[in-house]
């Protein structure tokens, strides 16, 4: 049986009544939640595996009544991953189900939560991107429930048997410690640290969760970047922003012009490698050639981590605001 786990709302533009004691569903690979949404004046569908998140965007047109709906669902899952390289999938496990379909609500708020930053982040892609290459986008996604992991990564659920194959796991196969370290030292070297310019604002597009605190904004990202006083550095890994320094160069009737260090954010799936120096060090050669001689940033006594961080490339501990209860720090580092 195909289960479809639809939204209130897109059950109720397609009139369609939703099983609240459905039977769990038993087929991980054909259990599918769908979510609808606009970009661009144009009408989509988000359908998102419930167990690994995997995700394909669709064009919604046609799609109104229960019957296209569903041939529309299906025709769209086997031309995605046949061309991701899962027809095997398609044919063995979810085009067998599909004889029966049963429509349950999206009942689980964590799926609901993915999916609804799938949909913000839809939003920006489909301005350029097609359906399909959005949905390639979606799925190099680093996402929380799954461990910071690619739905990509764990897609198909379980363990597939496959002809001429071994299977497929969920994950990745295991590795000996120095394939570990040799394979990080090479996903290392493949990061691309740049500082973005005056229209850059496509590379923010793309970024990993838990880099910035929010979601990027193209407006914003836009007006930050079109203003010549504001700078950000990135860490770039396969397209993918993963890490960055953003800053604010000023000056003054008396002192020469100097760098405020607003943010650092790394993904957490790339701490501990040393981007946080390598995107303040950018930065900072940003800021030598605006003629700064110095540069300062603020942090609190309870973060250890940026206190480490910002030693470590030189900062000079200079303020420390001793006042009850307050425990903010100023590192200041010489740039000429």
């Amino acid at each position: 049986m195909l289960t479809l786990r639809l939204t209130q709302k897109l059950a109720a533009s397609l009139r369609v009544p939703l099983q609240k004691d459905a039977a769990p569903a038993t087929n991980p690979c054909a259990d599918w939640c769908c979510h609808k949404f606009t970009a661009n004046r144009c009408r989509y569908f988000l359908v998102t595996n419930a167990s690994t998140f995997y995700s394909v965007v669709l064009r919604a047109q046609g799609m109104g009544s229960r019957s296209a709906f569903i041939d529309g669902i299906i025709a769209c899952l086997r031309s995605y991953l046949e061309g991701a390289g899962h027809l095997f999938v398609f044919t063995q496990l979810i085009a067998p189900a599909s004889t029966e379909v049963q429509f349950v609500p999206v009942s689980d708020r964590r799926i609901l939560g993915v999916m609804n930053d799938y949909i913000y982040m839809s939003k920006f892609y489909l301005e350029d991107l097609s359906p399909a290459q959005t949905s390639d986008r979606l799925n190099e996604c680093p996402t929380g429930p799954l461990g910071m992991m690619h739905p990509s990564e764990v897609f198909p659920p379980g363990t597939v048997t496959q002809p001429n194959r071994t299977s497929i796991r969920v994950g990745r196969p295991p590795m000996k410690a120095d394939d570990q370290q040799t394979a990080e030292t090479a996903a290392l070297q493949a990061i691309e640290i740049k500082v973005l310019r005056r229209g850059d604002d496509v590379v923010l597009r793309n970024v990993a969760t838990g880099v910035f605190d929010n979601p990027i904004d193209p407006k914003l990202a836009r007006e930050f970047l079109e203003d010549p006083r504001h700078h950000i550095a990135v860490a770039v890994d396969n397209g993918l922003v993963v890490g960055f320094a953003s800053g604010v160069h000023y000056i003054h009737p008396d002192k020469p012009p100097e760098l405020w260090i607003n943010e650092v954010g790394i993904a957490p799936t790339h701490r501990r490698r040393g981007l946080g120096k390598a995107v303040l060090k950018a930065l900072f050669d940003a800021a030598r050639e605006l003629n700064c001689t110095t540069a300062w940033v603020l942090t609190d006594g309870g973060n250890p981590a940026a206190m480490k961080l910002y030693s470590s490339i030189g900062g000079t501990l200079t303020v420390e605001d001793a006042a009850p209860g307050n425990h903010t720090l100023m590192y200041s580092f010489v740039l000429s």
